[in-house]
């Protein structure tokens, strides 16, 4: 009687990394507004130093703390902010800190992280700073109002008056700022990571496959889909 083959070998299981973005345990002193990104016209920095000037009408203490680099084609966007920090009076309170290597860094030195802006489509920082607890205050634009749900606080952009309310509730509420960011971190978590985004990345090439080549109208989730990774 011949013998089955024998099953092939197990492959090892994967070695699991630490996460890159684990929760933040501790907050600074002195109530402060984070902001990542590239300096330039799109995110909006001007829109954000105006609110924080409203901040500090309420909470002379505060500061705000901009992270990132300048690209070429934006040094002059960024010398506007630097000179609209100095007409408002908050050079002593606004932090130009440059690139960070590591952007949990960034989140760490701030209560709340900020997101204005004129155009958003996957909003990087909100999930990235939801991955470590942090709450957020965003500008509704693109795809934000969807990724940050109801675990993050989203306002109409452009509107300082908006952003600097939403940016002193937060600093002000302890508990909200807890409550916040604990939703915001069970969100990340339950939608954003790679084994999270990998089969619906996958399931929405197999619609474009499925559909596209035909000129069928694809599904509603790819369509929907599209919209973020275009």
């Amino acid at each position: 009687m011949t013998k089955p083959p024998a099953p092939p070998p197990r492959s090892p299981a994967p070695r699991r990394l630490p996460p890159r973005y684990p929760l933040l345990q501790n907050e600074p002193v002195v109530p402060t507004v984070v902001w990542v990104g590239r300096i330039e016209p799109l995110k909006d920095l001007h829109t954000l130093i105006r609110a924080f000037q409203l901040v500090r009408d309420e909470l002379p203490d505060a500061r705000l703390r901009l992270a990132g680099p300048v690209p070429e084609h934006a040094e002059a966007y960024a010398q506007s902010c630097h000179a609209l920090v100095d007409r408002l009076g908050l050079r002593d309170s606004v932090d130009f800190t440059g690139p960070v290597a590591n952007s949990r860094k960034a989140y760490a030195a701030g209560h709340v992280v900020a997101l204005p802006g004129t155009a958003e489509r996957i909003p990087y920082t909100v999930i990235e700073a939801m991955m470590c607890g942090r709450p957020t205050v965003s500008s509704d634009v693109g795809g934000v109002a969807e990724a940050v749900g109801e675990a993050g606080l989203v306002v109409a952009p452009g509107n300082p008056v908006a952003f600097a309310a939403a940016c002193t509730d937060l600093l002000t509420d302890p508990q909200r700022r807890r409550e916040l960011g604990a939703a915001a971190r069970r969100r990340a978590l339950a939608h954003f990571t790679t084994g999270k985004m990998l089969p619906v990345y996958e399931q929405l090439y197999r619609d474009v496959r499925a559909h596209g080549a035909q000129g069928a109208p694809l599904p509603r989730r790819a369509a929907h889909g599209l919209q973020h990774v275009r």
